[in-house]
């Protein structure tokens, strides 16, 4: 069973006739979410799911919840909610933390198509100095984590799913210039958030299938979704 529309329920749509699994990804999508109905809208729809004990549950959390700028956010108090609320109410479940995902959307609320279109736009974009990200290519996900979600050994986890690939968002918006052949005004501001992410389990387990992170991966992850 697939829950939502997006992104990341797309590319998990092979689950869409498995009996056994429940791909929940409806969730709120905005970072900077201030609604407070949205979130409730997602909280309900996951407890209508809560009796279903025969069937592991999979969710989609996010790695900033590391992200220490963050603590006052309504997204990330929301999301650690979520996440308390699956480990004492589900008895099978995989909460994967991602990081920013990186694929084919119309969503203008991702990172990438704020770049994106600033940037085909000449738009100035300011970027605050100490700002680090972690990406991933949704095929990646589509591709890594069936893997785990079908293993008998994940049955109550929670993985920070993220690469060892940090890299400045000054950085990111570098290389889509040069993708792109289009460069726009930047401003630079003090602060911005660095912080790691403790992705051991996942390397782990990424390595023992024999995955190796390229080395230009950021830049060839980014063209992908820009050609």
């Amino acid at each position: 069973m697939v829950v939502g529309n997006g992104m990341i329920a797309k590319a998990f749509k092979q689950y869409v006739d498995d009996n056994n699994v429940i791909i929940f990804a409806s969730g709120v999508s905005n970072s900077k979410e201030m609604d407070d109905s949205k979130f409730e809208r997602e909280f309900e729809l996951l407890k209508s799911f809560k009796d279903l004990t025969d069937k592991k549950l999979v969710y989609f959390s996010t790695c900033s919840i590391f992200d220490k700028s963050l603590t006052k956010s309504k997204y990330i108090a929301h999301k650690i909610l979520i996440e308390e609320f699956i480990q004492n109410n589900f008895s099978q479940y995989i909460i994967f933390r991602l990081p920013n995902v990186i694929g084919y959307t119309t969503n203008n609320n991702t990172s990438f198509n704020f770049f994106k279109n600033s940037i085909l736009r000449e738009l100035e974009i300011n970027i605050q100095e100490g700002a680090t990200r972690y990406i991933i290519d949704i095929d990646d996900l589509s591709n890594m984590l069936p893997s785990i979600i079908s293993s008998s050994e994940y049955k109550s986890n929670i993985i920070n799913v993220c690469f060892d690939n940090k890299t400045t968002v000054l950085s990111i918006v570098v290389m889509i210039e040069m993708i792109l052949m289009t460069y726009t005004t930047k401003s630079f501001s003090e602060g911005g958030s660095d912080y790691d992410i403790d992705n051991n389990e996942f390397i782990q387990i990424i390595t023992k299938n024999g995955y190796e992170l390229d080395i230009n991966y950021n830049f060839n992850t980014l063209q992908k979704y820009l050609s």
